[in-house]
């Protein structure tokens, strides 16, 4: 989650409110939570939830 927060340049909050919108999608792997780098990329192209 950090690290996406990071290479968005955004808050962690935000990732995980994006999350919670389901406009990024993540998933659970104990008690981590990832975010493949593909849907990074698309939540970049779509322009971060249509925030800017």
């Amino acid at each position: 989650m950090d690290e996406a927060a990071r290479l968005l340049s955004v808050s962690r909050v935000t990732i995980y409110r994006a999350i919670w919108r389901g406009e990024l999608k993540a998933m659970k792997i104990g008690a981590r939570t990832l975010i493949p780098y593909k849907e990074l990329e698309a939540f970049l192209e779509r322009g971060l939830g249509g925030r800017r």
